[in-house]
């Protein structure tokens, strides 16, 4: 969901139980993904948040990559340029997220998403 302004971004807080309900109610594991192109930093073409019922992700890819998409098939970005998106600042967890989408007519292709992100965890499970 795109904002006008980056403050609105900064200052979004969702009832997770109520979150929950809805993503139960429309019976997908999902959250909600937030843009805005107002960034006040030149180098980044968009900040982002991706809320979801559990909590918050500091650098969704997968998002990312629809949002890629998305930007080219609706002239935002243009085809082959590198967006820079930065997420998880609000977290405390800022993530450099970079992508970019192909086009050919009117199909959207060939979407790539690269980046840094805070490594807190490793692990392995065995079972």
């Amino acid at each position: 969901m795109p904002f006008k302004q980056l403050s609105t971004l900064q200052s979004l807080r969702l009832d997770l139980r109520k979150v929950d309900a809805y993503l139960e109610r429309q019976g997908h594991n999902t959250g909600f993904y937030y843009v805005t192109r107002d960034t006040r930093d030149s180098g980044v073409g968009l900040r982002a948040r991706s809320i979801y019922a559990n909590g918050e992700d500091p650098a969704t890819g997968s998002a990312a990559g629809c949002t890629a998409a998305w930007m080219v098939r609706y002239g935002i970005a243009k085809p082959e340029q590198t967006v820079h998106i930065q997420q998880g600042v609000e977290m405390k967890r800022p993530s450099q997220l970079f992508v970019r989408a192909s086009r050919e007519d009117e199909k959207v292709m060939n979407v790539r998403v690269g980046g840094h992100a805070v490594e807190i965890m490793e692990g392995e499970v065995s079972l």
